[in-house]
């Protein structure tokens, strides 16, 4: 009698929770000019063309991955002359000669504000450090981003908290 009960309940779960296969088209456009963005539950939910973002920010349990959109011209500066306590005394009279900072080619969690870290401590995520016990990313550096456009502003990436980014972004003299 046992056997037999234990054959129904497995044939009973074995029907009703099969995968369900999703047969779907997602448009990039020629040349890849678009992003598409899917959700498994929607669909596509959208698709925009890549000309329309700067910055692009991971936001999951274990990524803190920001990238600069560099095929439209923005450039990432590390600020060498301070840190987040200089915010007020940034100047880019040489920003020419300041290390410039790409985006990994290899892996998307690896952008450009994740370029400048420190490989000997295994929270530091370049543009901040994580802090294990609050479970918080907090920034520590200072940068300089050229717009597309070629206007320079100052931006500190302030935390990540729970998936949430906090940043400050002005003019240079602002």
């Amino acid at each position: 009698m046992k056997n037999f009960i234990l054959l129904i309940l497995t044939t009973f779960l074995l029907t009703n929770y099969q995968a369900q296969e999703v047969d779907d088209i997602i448009y990039v456009q020629p040349g890849y000019t678009h992003q598409s963005f899917y959700s498994m539950a929607n669909g596509e939910v959208a698709n925009v063309i890549n000309t329309d973002w700067d910055l692009a920010f991971e936001a999951d349990a274990f990524g803190v991955g920001i990238r600069i959109n560099g095929q439209i011209g923005t450039q990432l500066y590390m600020f060498p002359d301070g840190d987040i306590a200089d915010w007020d005394d940034v100047d880019t009279t040489d920003m020419n000669t300041w290390q410039r900072l790409y985006d990994a080619d290899t892996y998307w969690y690896e952008g450009a504000f994740n370029r400048n870290l420190d490989p000997s401590d295994a929270f530091d995520y370049g543009w901040g450090v994580y802090n294990p016990i609050t479970h918080q990313v907090i920034g520590d550096s200072l940068y300089v981003i050229k717009l597309a456009d070629g206007t320079a502003r100052k931006l500190w990436i302030e935390s990540m908290i729970i998936n949430e980014y906090a940043f400050k972004f002005a003019e240079i003299d602002g």
